[in-house]
């Protein structure tokens, strides 16, 4: 099962990005529902070599009324070569704690001056919301992480909000980095941190940027989010 995960750089500067990430859940169609979002926290788990992204957004309807309604899952590639590759990151997903089937997702090329992206930058499931009623859409990306700079040295987290306007409200809103000393999930342990150094955030301020990672607490007035650092090893 396949999809694209979660991921600093000058605007201009992007296309210099290679890689994947996600983002905030966006909504395609609302079916005449008034739904706003409680919470929503992302959790990027940052190795040496790649990255994993664990999200949870409490869904609230204010509608007496329910519907089937279809969420809009940001899936961004920048400079992939093939949709391969693309979908070069593993995804679980879960609404309610029911398994989303995204095994018969159908991609298709969508080529841009900078990036290589899937049909209209995100990827849709149907769901099922209740009258007056709370819903929990839980996700957990996979993938590598996106190379950035010159000579691709640097290392780029990004997180996608433009969709953020779908939706009635948005209360809480979390989004961290934890750093790990292993290469990935279950690999070698450097004794090091992946972080040398950050080179640059979007938004500059608002972020608690520690030894042990970086936090923001609110809901940023950007389209994405960008944290570009220099790597232990400068990206050997």
């Amino acid at each position: 099962m396949t999809c694209a995960i979660a991921s600093l750089l000058l605007q201009t500067s992007t296309p210099t990005l290679t890689g994947f990430y996600t983002g905030l859940p966006g909504l395609a169609a609302a079916g005449g529902l008034s739904l706003a979002i409680d919470s929503h926290s992302a959790i990027v788990t940052l190795y040496h070599r790649t990255a994993s992204t664990q999200s949870l957004t409490v869904v609230k309807n204010r509608s007496s009324k329910g519907a089937t309604v279809t969420l809009a899952i940001p899936n961004l590639v920048r400079r992939a070569g093939t949709m391969g590759a693309a979908q070069g990151a593993d995804i679980v997903a879960t609404w309610d704690k029911k398994p989303i089937d995204v095994s018969t997702v159908r991609w298709t090329n969508r080529s841009t001056q900078d990036a290589l992206v899937s049909a209209d930058g995100y990827f849709t499931v149907a769901v099922k919301v209740n009258p007056s009623a709370t819903h929990a859409l839980r996700m957990n990306w996979q993938g590598d992480l996106m190379t950035s700079g010159m000579a691709g040295k640097s290392r780029t987290l990004a997180y996608d909000l433009s969709r953020a306007g779908d939706w009635a409200s948005i209360g809480q809103f979390k989004y961290s980095i934890q750093y790990s000393q292993l290469d990935g999930p279950g690999g070698q342990d450097r004794q090091t941190s992946p972080v040398f150094s950050v080179d640059s955030t979007t938004p500059k301020s608002g972020w608690q940027i520690g030894s042990r990672g970086a936090y923001l607490g609110s809901l940023p007035e950007v389209q994405t989010i960008w944290f570009t650092y220099h790597p232990n090893g400068y990206g050997s």
